[in-house]
């Protein structure tokens, strides 16, 4: 099992506050023979959505475009996997700080890919561990 990112409890501690349940903490996803772990499987009671989440720090790095890069591929490649399995893409978010969300990811080359590869994205505010924002579909 990988290492978990810096923020991967502070994530859980905020989906908990906003009112979801973490079923799973890096649920395995097996494709042939590889296998890759999402960070969090979440579930809404109310609602009974169910949903994945990958947690990325891309600002307190040396080079957020570096970040950016591997956060996105990595979406991508958990997004095709989940796909493959037979689970529905569209319950798969990138879980940002509000930091980075202010940062690379409100520029033009962040913009660029968030729309261009369709990302979904949970804002989170690291600080008072809780949701700021949940972006369903990228923002033009």
């Amino acid at each position: 099992m990988p290492r978990r990112d810096e923020h991967h409890n502070t994530v859980v501690a905020a989906l908990q506050k906003d009112g979801w349940i973490v079923t799973n903490t890096q649920p395995v996803i097996r494709v042939g023979k590889r296998r890759i772990w999402v960070d969090i499987r979440a579930l809404k009671p109310e609602t009974g959505s169910v949903t994945f989440v990958e947690v990325k720090e891309i600002v307190n790095t040396w080079s957020p475009v570096l970040a950016l890069r591997n956060a996105i591929g990595q979406y991508l490649l958990y997004r095709a996997a989940m796909k493959y399995i037979g689970i529905d893409g569209q319950f798969l978010y990138l879980a940002v700080s509000s930091d980075a969300y202010a940062g690379i990811l409100s520029e033009p080359i962040g913009r660029l890919v968030l729309t261009e590869a369709q990302i979904r994205l949970v804002v989170f505010d690291p600080k008072v561990q809780e949701i700021v924002r949940w972006i369903p579909y990228p923002e033009s």
